[in-house]
C-alpha cells in the first residue's frame, strides 16, 4: 500500500488507549497521559504529511510509546522500514526488551524488529581461526580468553561481544573482531556461518530497525563517501535523545589519525610475543614455509627474504618515523598553545591550527620534515609489501593462495588504513584550511601511554545534516526531554539545519510537552548564595564542606556532577576520607566501567557517585537509590576547546553573539539533562543542589531557571540551604533517621 493514499488513522490509534482498549487489557493499571496522546497525534501527522517534527517531551511523558505505535502501524501498512535511533544502550534495551514486546502482546501483532550493531561488534570466525593458530604465542590470559570465545562462538546465535559472558580485552578483540576492509564477504569460507551477515539479512527484513546515533552517523559517512550505506535503505527516521546529535555527528563525520591507532594497525603485521614474533607477516611466512615440506624453491626463498628483511626493516623505519612525526606535532602544540591553562587539565594539550601556525618556522621545518619522512617511509612500506603479495600471487600454488587468502586480505586492510593515514596527514599539513573546517592537534598522557591525535572536523553541520540526512528522507521525528532553550527551538534548528533556510519543501512541526510529574511536590532546588564564584581560586576547597554536609543529610544515594575530570578528581580526594568516616561510600567515574559503576551505586546504600560529562545524561536511577543530585558548576563548554573556539569565531564573523547564540544555549541543554537525573518516576523524591551562584547573580542565570519545570526553590546561606534540605527529607521520607 502507498502511504500517500493510506494515511494512518489518528483517531483509530488513539482509541487503543481508551479504558476499554487493548493496552489496559494487557496491563491493568496502564497509565495514559494527555501529553503522550498529544505527542502521538504529532507523530502520526509527521508520518502522514511527510513533516520534520521537533518535539520536547518532559521526563515521564511516555514518548517511546507515542512514536513507536505510529511507527509500527506505518511500517506494517506501507511496508516501509522505520529506523529508530537512540543515544544510550539503556533506551535501546527498553525499546527492544520492554516497550515493543508489550505493544506486540497488547495488539496481537507480529512483525520483525532488529537491533542493528556496527560490524566491529561481531566476532569474525576467520580471524578467530587464524588467531587460534598463534595460540601458543599469546599471553596466558589472552589465550584462555580466546579459547572461551571459540567455545562461545559455536553456541551463540548473536555473535556480538555484548553476548559474551565476560569482557574481552581491546587488544584481543582487535585480533578477532569483524572489519569491513578485512572481509571477503561471499568469498569467505565462513560466510554462511558469519554472524554479521546473518544479522545484516535480518536487518534487511526488519520493519523496525533500532540503531544508536553512532551507527546512524557512521552509515551517513559511508553513504557520503561511497553512496553505499551500512544500514539497509530507509526513508523514515525517529531520533530519540536528539539533543546531542550535533556532537555525535561531528565526531563520526570528522577525519582523524592518532599515533596509538597507527601503532596498533602496524602491530597487526608484526609484534614480538613471548620471545617469538607474532602477527600477520609471521603467520604468512609460516604458511609459505609449511607449503614446501621438501624445501622452499629458490624463487619463493627470494620472497621470504624480501618479507623478512626488506619489509620488516621498512616496518621498523615506519614506526620510528611515525613516532618522530607525531612527537613533532605534540611539541608544536605544547609550544604554541595559550598560556595560563587550567592546571586540572595540564595532562592534555589541544591546539587549534590557524593560518598563523602554518607560517611558523617550526611548522615548515620540524613538523613538515618529520611528517614527510613518515609519509615517504610509509609509502615505501606499502609499495614493497604490496609487491610481495603480488609476487606471492604469481609464484604460489593454488593451494597456498587459498590457505593464505584471509591473511593476505588482513595485510591489505592494514596497508589500506596506513595509506588513509598518510593521505590524511598530507592534507593536514597543507595551508589554507577550508572555511567550514576546523583542524587541531591534541595530546593526552595517561599512566600507561601518550596519545597524539590530529583532527579535521566540520565546523557547522547544519548544511550536511539537512542535505544528507533530513531532506532526502520522507519524514523525521526528533525528540528529547531537552531540546529547547528559553522555551523555543531556535538553537536546535540553527545548529541542526532545521530552519527554513536549509529544509527543502518540508514543513516543520514544533511542540513542547511538559513533564506530567509534580516537581513542586517531588523535588526541591537549593542554591546557596554565600559560596565563592566557581571562577575564583579555591572554589572546590570552599565547597567541599557543603558537599559533605549535603551527603550526610541525604544519607548518601547522591550524584556529585562536575564539568571536568580534574575538578572531579580534586573533589574526590578532598572528600573521600571524610565520607568514609560518616559511613558514606564514594565511587568515582573511571574506577569501573560505566555500567559496573552504576550497578554498584544502585546496589550499595549510602553511595556517592562522583561523575562528569557522561553522567549528566542517559542515566536512569529510579526510586530511593538516588535522592540528591549536586550540580557543582553550570556546564558551560570549555571555551578553549578547538571546536568551541572555532564555532565562536564563526558566529563573531557573522556579526552574532557567541555567548548567547552558542555557549549559553548549549549549557542550558546540559543543565536540564543534569537536573533531569533526579526525578525519573512519579514516586521519586529528592533535592537538586546547585553550587554555582552565577545562576542567581548573573542576568543569564534566569535562562537556566526558566528552562526547568516548575519546582520549589530555596536560595539562601549554606546553613539555610542545608536546614531546608534536612526538613525536606524528614517530611518526604517520614522517618527520623534522615539526619
Amino acid at each position: 500500500m502507498n502511504s500517500a493514499t493510506q494515511p494512518l488513522d489518528e483517531e483509530w490509534i488513539l482509541d487503543l488507549f481508551k479504558d476499554d482498549g487493548p493496552f489496559h487489557a494487557a496491563m491493568p493499571g496502564f497509565e495514559v497521559r494527555q501529553e503522550q496522546l498529544d505527542m502521538l497525534r504529532d507523530t502520526v501527522r509527521s508520518f502522514n504529511e511527510k513533516k520534520v517534527a521537533l518535539i520536547e517531551a518532559g521526563t515521564g511523558t511516555g514518548k517511546s510509546l507515542a512514536y513507536l505505535i505510529p511507527a509500527i502501524f506505518f511500517a506494517l501498512r506501507t511496508n516501509e522500514r522505520v529506523v529508530i535511533s537512540t543515544h544510550t544502550i539503556h533506551l535501546q534495551e527498553q525499546l527492544v526488551a520492554k516497550d515493543i514486546p508489550f505493544i506486540k502482546k497488547a495488539l496481537g501483532l507480529d512483525f520483525k524488529v532488529v537491533l542493528a550493531k556496527g560490524m566491529g561488534n561481531y566476532v569474525c570466525i576467520r580471524k578467530m581461526k587464524d588467531t587460534l593458530d598463534e595460540l601458543v604465542l599469546l599471553d596466558v590470559n589472552e589465550a584462555e580468553a580466546l579459547q572461551h570465545i571459540e567455545s562461545w562462538s559455536e553456541k551463540t546465535t548473536d555473535g556480538t561481544k555484548s553476548d559474551l559472558p565476560f569482557h574481552p580485552s581491546g587488544a584481543l578483540w582487535e585480533k578477532i573482531g569483524a572489519e569491513s576492509d578485512a572481509c571477503s564477504r561471499e568469498k569467505c569460507p565462513y560466510y554462511r556461518e558469519c554472524h554479521f551477515f546473518k544479522a545484516r539479512k535480518e536487518a534487511a527484513d526488519a520493519k523496525i530497525l533500532i540503531v544508536n546515533h553512532s551507527l546512524l552517523f557512521v552509515d551517513l559517512a559511508y553513504r557520503r563517501e561511497t553512496q553505499n550505506g551500512i544500514l539497509p535503505d530507509y526513508a523514515r527516521l525517529v531520533l530519540d535523545e536528539a539533543h546531542n546529535i550535533e556532537e555525535i555527528a561531528c565526531e563520526h563525520l570528522a577525519s582523524k589519525a592518532s599515533i596509538q591507532g597507527v601503532i596498533r594497525n602496524l602491530s597487526r603485521l608484526h609484534v614480538e610475543g613471548r620471545g617469538k614474533p607474532t602477527g600477520k607477516l609471521s603467520q604468512l611466512l609460516q604458511k609459505i614455509i609449511s607449503a614446501y615440506p621438501g624445501g622452499v624453491p629458490e624463487s619463493m626463498q627470494a620472497l621470504i627474504t624480501k618479507l623478512t628483511i626488506d619489509v620488516n626493516g621498512l616496518r621498523k623505519e615506519t614506526l620510528t618515523t611515525l613516532i618522530d612525526a607525531f612527537e613533532s606535532f605534540r611539541e608544536f602544540a605544547e609550544n604554541h598553545q595559550e598560556k595560563g591553562k587550567d592546571k586540572e587539565e595540564e595532562l592534555s594539550v589541544k591546539l587549534r591550527l590557524l593560518k598563523t601556525h602554518h607560517e611558523k618556522e617550526a611548522w615548515n621545518t620540524v613538523v613538515s620534515t618529520h611528517s614527510k619522512t613518515f609519509i615517504d617511509t610509509g609509502r615505501r612500506l606499502i609499495a614493497t609489501l604490496k609487491g610481495s603479495l603480488e609476487d606471492l600471487g604469481n609464484l604460489g600454488s593454488s593451494q597456498l593462495l587459498e590457505a593464505t587468502a584471509g591473511l593476505r586480505l588482513d595485510i591489505e586492510a592494514v596497508l589500506g588504513r596506513l595509506e588513509g593515514v598518510l593521505n590524511f596527514i598530507t592534507q593536514f599539513l597543507l595551508p589554507g584550511i577550508p572555511e567550514n573546517k576546523v583542524r587541531w592537534i591534541e595530546s593526552s598522557d595517561t599512566k600507561s601511554l601518550r596519545d597524539v591525535r590530529l583532527v579535521d572536523a566540520e565546523l557547522d553541520l547544519a548544511n550536511t545534516l539537512s542535505s544528507k540526512l533530513f531532506n532526502p528522507l520522507s519524514s523525521v521525528l526528533l525528540c528529547s526531554a531537552t531540546l529547547t532553550t528559553d522555551g523555543d527551538f531556535k538553537f536546535a534548528k540553527r545548529r541542526l539545519g532545521l530552519s527554513e533556510d536549509f529544509l527543502d519543501e518540508k514543513k516543520l512541526l514544533e511542540k513542547v510537552y511538559l513533564s506530567p510529574f509534580s516537581y513542586e511536590n517531588q523535588a526541591l532546588l537549593l542554591i546557596p548564595n554565600d559560596l565563592p564564584s566557581p571562577l575564583e581560586e579555591g572554589f572546590l576547597e570552599h565547597t567541599s564542606q557543603i558537599l559533605l554536609e549535603s551527603a550526610i543529610r541525604s544519607q548518601g544515594n547522591a550524584f556529585f556532577l562536575f564539568t571536568s575530570f580534574g575538578q572531579m578528581h580534586r573533589a574526590y580526594h578532598l572528600l573521600k576520607d571524610k565520607l568514609h568516616e560518616k559511613r558514606l561510600f564514594p565511587l568515582i567515574q573511571g574506577e569501573f566501567s560505566r555500567s559496573e559503576l552504576l550497578n554498584r551505586f544502585k546496589n550499595k546504600e549510602r553511595s556517592i557517585l562522583f561523575g562528569t560529562d557522561s553522567f549528566w545524561e542517559g542515566v536512569d536511577v529510579a526510586g530511593d537509590a538516588l535522592r540528591l543530585v549536586v550540580l557543582v558548576k553550570l556546564p558551560f563548554r570549555v571555551p578553549g576547546e578547538p571546536i568551541n573556539e572555532a564555532r565562536r569565531d564563526e558566529i563573531l564573523k557573522k556579526g552574532g553573539d557567541p555567548f548567547f547564540e552558542y555557549a549559553l544555549p548549549s549549557a542550558i541543554v546540559k543543565f536540564k539533562q543534569g537536573f533531569g537525573r533526579l526525578i525519573r518516576r512519579k514516586n521519586d523524591r529528592g533535592c537538586i543542589l546547585c553550587l554555582d551562584k552565577r545562576i542567581i547573580q548573573k542576568g543569564y542565570g534566569q535562562s537556566f531557571l526558566l528552562s526547568l519545570p516548575p519546582v520549589n526553590k530555596v536560595i539562601g546561606s549554606q546553613k539555610e540551604v542545608l536546614d531546608s534540605m534536612k526538613a525536606f527529607y524528614k517530611k518526604t521520607y517520614k522517618y527520623s533517621k534522615m539526619a
